[in-house]
């Protein structure tokens, strides 16, 4: 089935809805004038400050730092970390480096030991 443009204006046009819509909605205009002054009673029960922009911006910015300064902490935690595992391992380096030279320097005494015979003072 193939619709041409004007098949579509016609059933997208403007139609008249009918007295009984227009009475429907009076109606319904009638009660929610009815309304206004219960809701805003409903409304002040849980919350007694009108709504501003202005606090809901503060509230938005209060939010963005406190996460901003854990995230911050979190951030420093980390750096310590990594600082303190850095200088672990430094530290464990400069271990190694140590006992190497003075396990040399003691082979080294130890050699010489051996080569020199000891020799006793006679007294005379």
């Amino acid at each position: 089935m193939h619709f041409s443009d004007d098949d579509l204006r016609a059933a997208l046009g403007r139609k008249d809805p009918g007295p009984e819509f227009t009475a429907r909605v009076m109606a319904s205009v009638d009660e929610r004038q009815k309304l206004p002054a219960k809701a805003t009673s409903d409304k002040s029960r849980w919350w007694p400050f009108p709504f501003r922009p202005a606090l809901a911006g503060a509230l938005a910015a209060l939010v963005l730092a406190a996460a901003g300064w854990v995230e911050y902490q979190r951030y420093e935690r980390s750096q310590e970390i990594a600082r303190a595992e850095t200088a672990r391992q430094e530290a464990i380096l400069a271990l190694r480096i140590t006992n190497a030279k003075l396990n040399h320097i003691f082979r080294r005494v130890n050699q010489q030991e051996l080569r020199q015979p000891k020799t006793r003072r006679e007294s005379l």
